[in-house]
């Protein structure tokens, strides 16, 4: 790139500013090997431009599919090989702001799993209340929140109820009573 802007901006400079003394001591030849490069130049940066292009195409499809390492890989290997590629931290960035966020789901979803282990839906209820799950994730969270509002329905369906237990007890006015219940 660096010969290729040279060669170019030397062309341009000959090609507005003619120097005299350099065109007589340049042989036409030599111009037009010059003039031959521009080409060529241009068509290796286009091909740069579109091998680049068609490398973080496929590390954004990568990311998306959750695959951090291999995305991580090919754009460490396109850093190494243009480190001043425009975009290319922000790419690198996403990478690991992407997996933090599918570790916190995971938790997330993991936290609702152990508290309907627990018998704990409204605790599972309340966990998933705001969440807004990536695209991968949507799935998951939308089947967590059906079986956790069917088990806080089913709850709401069969209230608890009490009764004593056994015969009525008898107490003594202003003494401690102790009456059985039972609850279902």
């Amino acid at each position: 790139d660096h010969l290729a802007a040279r060669l170019e901006h030397r062309v341009r400079r000959d090609a507005h500013e003619p120097d005299v003394g350099a065109a007589v001591d340049e042989p036409p030849a030599a111009l037009d090997e010059r003039l031959a490069e521009l080409p060529r130049a241009s068509r290796a940066r286009e091909q740069r431009e579109r091998a680049a292009g068609s490398i973080e195409i496929a590390a954004d499809s990568e990311i998306e599919s959750g695959q951090y390492d291999a995305a991580l890989n090919r754009l460490n290997g396109l850093k190494q090989a243009w480190p001043d590629r425009a975009g290319l931290a922000a790419r690198i960035e996403r990478v690991g702001t992407e997996r933090k966020a599918d570790q916190d789901q995971e938790s997330l979803l993991a936290a609702v799993s152990a508290a309907e282990r627990s018998n704990r839906p409204l605790d599972a209820q309340k966990l998933l209340a705001g969440v807004k799950p990536t695209r991968r994730y949507a799935e998951r969270f939308q089947e967590a929140r059906q079986r956790v509002d069917g088990e806080v329905a089913q709850l709401d369906r069969q209230p608890p109820s009490i009764t004593p237990r056994g015969v009525t007890p008898e107490y003594e006015k202003g003494k401690t009573a102790s009456i059985p219940l039972k609850i279902t």
